[in-house]
């Protein structure tokens, strides 16, 4: 999509920046399914939250990690190291918190010991029935 807030940033003073598409990548026009589980974590959730309140494509899976923050900082340390800490958090483009909730699917499909003996991926097998396939 473009033209659209997938997200927002929030500093300690409560200012919001609004994270926008990146309006020079070409569309493709397909039809979108994104897998997600419990490691999907940062960026991952973040753009599963972006497809899901952009209503741009179906999430199948599990509930994400809600593991996001903001951008961070970085602080050089007398060792030579460098730290990062975050100066803002993030929520989605329709103001949800993400970070320590995740996002959840459109389809909850989460995979089995049972399923994945046969040689199923319950998640997988919903995304390609979705699709088509």
């Amino acid at each position: 999509m473009h033209g659209k807030v997938w997200g927002f940033d929030i500093d300690r003073n409560g200012v919001r920046t609004a994270n926008h598409t990146d309006d020079t990548v070409a569309l493709l026009h397909q039809p979108l399914v994104v897998l997600t589980d419990r490691d999907c974590v940062s960026a991952c959730d973040a753009f599963s939250d972006a497809v899901k309140d952009l209503h741009i494509g179906t999430l199948v899976g599990t509930r994400t990690a809600g593991d996001v923050a903001g951008p961070a900082s970085p602080y050089l340390l007398n060792d030579g190291s460098l730290l990062a800490l975050p100066t803002a958090h993030e929520v989605g483009a329709n103001g949800e918190i993400i970070d320590g909730i995740g996002v959840a699917p459109d389809y909850n499909a989460p995979v089995t010991p049972q399923a994945l003996s046969t040689g199923h991926d319950p998640a997988v097998d919903k995304a390609l029935s979705l699709l088509g396939h």
